[in-house]
C-alpha cells in the first residue's frame, strides 16, 4: 500500500551507458534515529534512463505551529543497507542526480522546510547529498523535485557495491503565517506518507 504511489513518482534521469541493465539488491540492516519509527522501508532500482534509490516513511513532516521546539521542528532517520549486484562489475552514485520528493507538511505563507539526504559508504570518508527546500503554503500533500537546487557532492560505490549509510534530514528554518484553521485539519489514514526517491547513476567498473 506504501509503496502503490512510487511509479508516479519516477522521474527521467540521466542516461547510462550502453551496457545490460545489472539487477541491483538493497539489503536493509538497520535504522537508527529519533524519527526512524515510521521507517516503511527501502529499495533500488537501476533502469535504461530512470533509476532511483527510494524510501518510504510512514510519517517524516517536522512539527510546525506555536510554542514548537528546535528539536520538535526537524526530523532525522538514519538507514544503512547493503548494495549488491546480479553481477560483479558494477558501481552506483548518488548526489546531484535529481530525484522526486512526495509527502505531507503544514507549512504556511513564507514557511521554509528543507530536506535531504547524506549518503556515505562504510570504508570511505567522502560523503555526498541531495537537498532540496520546499517554500510555504503547503497545507497537506505536495508533490516535488528533489535535488533541483545546489548539491553537495557526489559519492560512487565501491565496485561491486557496499555498504551505504543514508541520514534523511528535514529541518524547518520559517514557520511562515500560521493558519489555526489549517493547523487543525487532521490528516487522513495514510495521507503522511512521505516517499523519498533519490537519483542514481550506475556504470560499469574494472
Amino acid at each position: 500500500m506504501l509503496l502503490s504511489l512510487l511509479p508516479t513518482l519516477l522521474l527521467l534521469l540521466l542516461p547510462n551507458p550502453t551496457h545490460a541493465v545489472p539487477f541491483a539488491t538493497l539489503t536493509h540492516l538497520s535504522s537508527n534515529g529519533s524519527d526512524c519509527g515510521g521507517f516503511g522501508g527501502s529499495g533500488i532500482h537501476l533502469g535504461d534512463t530512470s533509476s532511483q534509490l527510494w524510501t518510504v516513511f510512514e510519517r517524516f513532516a517536522p512539527y510546525i505551529g506555536p510554542g514548537i521546539t528546535l528539536s520538535q521542528g526537524r526530523t532525522i532517520c538514519q538507514v544503512t543497507a547493503n548494495v549488491s549486484f546480479s553481477e560483479p562489475g558494477y558501481r552506483i552514485m548518488l548526489g546531484s542526480i535529481k530525484g522526486a520528493l512526495r509527502g505531507y507538511l503544514k507549512v504556511g505563507k513564507g514557511g521554509i522546510v528543507n530536506v535531504s539526504a547524506r549518503y556515505w559508504w562504510e570504508g570511505s570518508t567522502t560523503q555526498g547529498s541531495t537537498v532540496e527546500t520546499l517554500r510555504g503554503p503547503i497545507w497537506g500533500t505536495f508533490e516535488q523535485g528533489f535535488g533541483t537546487g545546489q548539491n553537495d557532492g557526489d559519492v560512487w560505490s565501491p565496485c561491486g557495491g557496499g555498504t551505504l549509510n543514508v541520514m534523511y534530514q528535514t529541518r524547518t528554518t520559517a514557520q511562515g503565517e500560521l493558519s489555526k484553521g489549517e493547523l487543525a485539519v487532521e490528516p487522513q489514514p495514510g495521507e503522511e506518507t512521505w516517499h523519498i526517491l533519490s537519483g542514481v547513476l550506475w556504470e560499469k567498473c574494472a
